[in-house]
């Protein structure tokens, strides 16, 4: 095979074959099986929402008159859309809304999204 050929192929099969494993000292807290493998997030639509930016890039401007609060639950959907078409990923994410203030617990084994606001980078990446 000539060395074009191989590279050609090397290249056409690495989406293919490449993955990755996430390590760490922490036990998942994600109730989720490859019976049960859907993980609902929680959002509420209080109108408590981060404050977006370049809203006419998204999509091609079709979400530029949003306000923040209506366009907020849309990237979070988009975001999981994508998750969901990853091939070969058995963890499928359902994004449920409800209204008013979503409580914080670290032991209600509920996945919710909140908006805060923080000084602390590493406490706003906490999920």
């Amino acid at each position: 095979m000539k060395r074009s050929q191989m590279l050609a192929m090397s290249v056409a099969l690495t989406p293919f074959l490449t993955s990755f494993v996430l390590l760490g000292n922490s036990k998942s807290k994600l109730a989720a099986t490859t019976d049960n493998p859907t993980i609902d997030l929680n959002w509420s639509t209080s109108g408590n929402a981060p404050s977006l930016s370049s809203k006419e890039k998204f999509k091609d401007g079709s979400y530029a008159n949003y306000t923040d609060e209506d366009l907020a639950p849309i990237l979070i959907q988009e975001a999981i859309d994508q998750w969901n078409n990853v091939r070969g990923s058995y963890l499928r994410f359902q994004l449920l809304t409800t209204t008013g203030e979503i409580a914080v617990s670290t032991t209600d084994k509920i996945n919710n999204i909140v908006v805060t606001k923080t000084n602390n980078a590493s406490e706003a990446a906490h999920a």
